[in-house]
């Protein structure tokens, strides 16, 4: 709770995040919605994105980031 992740570019790799429990607010490409359990969020190659949780309760996610092989 109370924790972020900076703003951050991906570069040859995209990123999923899929929410367990909690709920937390990614800002990715000039846009952001609040995230609660089940919801998947998605951010594309070359996209920048952070991550925040401004409230009470632990947000535990599960991620991925795999690899775009040029």
């Amino acid at each position: 709770k109370g924790s972020s992740i900076v703003l951050h570019q991906h570069n040859n790799t995209s990123e999923i995040i899929y929410v367990i429990s909690g709920s937390a607010i990614p800002h990715c490409d000039g846009e952001t919605r609040v995230l609660t359990p089940g919801d998947c969020h998605y951010c594309k190659d070359g996209s920048k994105h952070s991550l925040s949780n401004p409230f009470d309760e632990d947000f535990i996610f599960f991620a991925v980031i795999p690899n775009h092989f040029k």
